[in-house]
Order: C-alpha cells, then structure tokens, then sequence
C-alpha cells in the first residue's frame, strides 16, 4: 500500500507499507517513508505517519514497525519524537569486505 503527499500538484514525499502476521498479531511495517530536503521540518512525515497508524488501526494491526540506519541520526530522531522505541536491532555484514 503506497501514498503520496503533494504540495502544489508536486510529489514531495511518499510511504508504502506492508502489513505481516506475526506471532503477537499483525504488524504494520513501514517499508519506506521519504520526504524531500525542502518539505522536511514542515510536518508532511508526521502527516503521512498518522496515515499510516490510522490505516493500521483500521485493518486491525496491534503494532506499527520501521527499519532506520543507525546512521540516519534525524530519521531517528523523528520516529521518537513520534512515540517509537528501539526494541530489537538487526544486524548486517558487507559481502564487499575482505574478512
């Protein structure tokens, strides 16, 4: 499931999401939320995240998940501002480094 949100007929950034059974119950998974450099700060993140709960809660999710790099220190920051919380860590090795 994907949405969009438009500024003056121009997409400035863009969701989809998944929803998975687990073995709690369902998860809605965000599988990408990107919004443009000039639209961030502006609340269209926050916008589309509120989407995504409600369509959450409508299909009867009992969590809401997202995957962000360690490395993306404002993506971070953002889904905590937002009421999320680290509860598991993935981990992942480079196939292009010499071990």
């Amino acid at each position: 499931m994907c949405y969009v949100a438009e500024e003056e007929g121009r997409t400035v950034a863009f969701m989809k999401l998944s929803f998975v059974e687990k073995v709690g119950g369902t998860s809605c998974e965000i599988e990408t939320l990107v919004v443009e450099d000039q639209a961030r700060g502006h609340g269209v993140g926050a916008g589309l995240l509120a989407v995504a709960e409600e369509e959450a809660r409508h299909r009867g999710a009992v969590n809401m998940r997202v995957d962000v790099l360690i490395a993306n220190e404002r993506g971070v920051a953002f889904y905590e501002r937002e009421g999320y919380e680290t509860f598991a860590v993935r981990l992942g090795k480079s196939l292009d480094a010499e071990s």
